[in-house]
């Protein structure tokens, strides 16, 4: 009886890895990755932070108490750094990323107010090098580019919004 609970656990065991390895190769597919992080049609992709860059590597609200970004993050927001969720960048969010891009690699930021991600959220790309960000910023169905960027910063904005949200509409004009 002992040896047949540990053949079924054995087997159960190899079921499960099975199973993660299949659930990792949806993922890798529904990014478009092939050992990379995750690319889209655009050739932007999310790569691995070098070392000297790790420090960026968290999540939003800690990306904030850098200098460095904090600065050129509050100049981009202006007068919107009376609205909470964007002074604090608290709101729900996954950890920032890093593309690599014809420009270079930029640090992708993203958060969204509390209970209102599928209105209102902001992604924000970070040149440490320039110290420099430019962002764009969904409220309701208007969006605002903040940072003033060029039309291929903007290009690459939508395509970056695209990769982090492949669900959100980007019917919106601005």
């Amino acid at each position: 009886m002992e040896m047949r609970n540990r053949t079924v656990r054995i087997i159960l065991f190899l079921i499960l890895v099975v199973a993660m390895q299949l659930a990792t190769e949806r993922i890798d597919k529904s990014l478009g990755s092939s050992g990379e992080e995750g690319k889209n049609s655009s050739q932007t992709k999310y790569v691995p932070f070098p070392n000297e860059m790790k420090k960026y590597q968290g999540y939003p609200w800690e990306i904030l108490k850098l200098p460095d970004f904090n600065k050129s993050y509050k100049t981009i927001i202006g007068s919107r750094v009376k609205e909470e969720w964007l002074r604090l960048l608290d709101g729900p969010s996954s950890k920032n990323k890093m593309i690599a891009t014809e420009k270079g690699n930029l640090i992708v930021v993203n958060s969204c107010k509390q209970n209102y991600c599928d209105t209102n959220y902001i992604l924000i790309l970070f040149d440490p090098l320039m110290n420099k960000c430019w962002s764009l910023l969904i409220e309701g169905r208007v969006s605002a580019w903040l940072g003033d960027p060029d039309d291929s910063m903007k290009s690459l904005l939508r395509d970056v919004e695209k990769l982090t949200w492949p669900s959100r509409p980007s019917d919106r004009t601005n």
